[in-house]
């Protein structure tokens, strides 16, 4: 078997305006790399790091990939609330997740477990 490692790479015509989001949305910690440039890292040392590749085109359709960050369904809110306030927009909501985008419209999911009826 081939011995491999893997790394997330988010496009992003302004890192600095993205890395915040990210860092709040997975409990990421934020740490300089070695050309100045910030990456996100797991703290617990069990994900994959996370970088911001600067590019000049900008975001024009639905991500055939995301992210989906599950949490305790009474700090959705709360959740949401923090990356709004770091640049996000809900763009939809569901039963038991919603439907967010970054400072530059990619999309992630905050889900929770949807309440027996």
């Amino acid at each position: 078997m081939v011995e491999k490692s893997y790394q997330i790479c988010i496009d992003a015509n302004d890192p600095s305006a993205l890395w915040p989001f990210w860092a709040e949305a997975f409990g990421y910690r934020a740490v300089e790399s070695n050309d100045g440039s910030v990456d996100l890292v797991d703290p617990k040392g069990e994900g994959p790091l996370i970088w911001f590749q600067q590019v000049p085109e900008t975001k024009t359709i639905k991500n055939r990939v995301h992210f989906d960050v599950f949490v305790d369904g009474g700090e959705v809110a709360a959740f949401e609330e923090r990356l709004v306030e770091l640049g996000g927009r809900v763009i939809r909501r569901e039963s038991d997740f919603n439907v967010l985008q970054d400072p530059e419209g990619n999309e992630m999911c905050i889900c929770w477990e949807a309440e027996a009826g």
